[in-house]
């Protein structure tokens, strides 16, 4: 009660309500910011599954990628994640001018969150697979050389 109108006042909004209220006591907050890391794991590994599926099965083009995820954001998906995704389709290297999608690594790391998300689903035995596959995902796009190996053995034709 003593910081709550100091939160208020410098939280994000959702029209204008603002995005903080207490949750309880003894780390109740933490708990709460560690799910909702996990189920964000599972939204990022949607939206890169949905863009690699439009990539190589549509041919459609980053520019175009990015303006199907404007769409999307103007309606019910409308969320940061897919605004994100929107602006980024459009980014351009500055060293090489391609998309800056097209060259950057792709490998992503993890905090941790996911992984405790996934653990403590399942000693409370409530399936999460997304987030479970999102965090498996996460762990093999660490393993970049063994997938270029794994991509090369394994392309058609060979």
């Amino acid at each position: 009660d003593r910081v709550k109108l100091i939160l208020e006042a410098i939280a994000a909004k959702a029209g204008s309500d603002p995005c903080v209220t207490w949750l309880g006591p003894q780390s109740s907050g933490h708990y709460v910011k560690m799910v909702h890391n996990g189920i964000e794991y599972a939204i990022m590994e949607l939206i890169a599954e949905v863009y690699d599926l439009l990539k190589r099965l549509t041919e459609m083009n980053n520019d175009d990628i990015g303006e199907l995820f404007e769409k999307w954001n103007s309606g019910p998906l409308e969320s940061f994640l897919v605004d994100i995704t929107s602006t980024i389709m459009h980014v351009r290297d500055g060293d090489t001018n391609q998309h800056l999608i097209d060259v950057i690594l792709d490998a992503a790391r993890q905090k941790g969150t996911g992984k405790w998300t996934s653990q403590d689903a399942m000693e409370l035995q409530v399936p999460v697979p997304s987030i479970d596959a999102a965090v498996s995902m996460r762990d093999m796009s660490g393993y970049k050389e063994q997938r270029e190996a794994a991509a090369k053995a394994f392309s058609p034709g060979t």
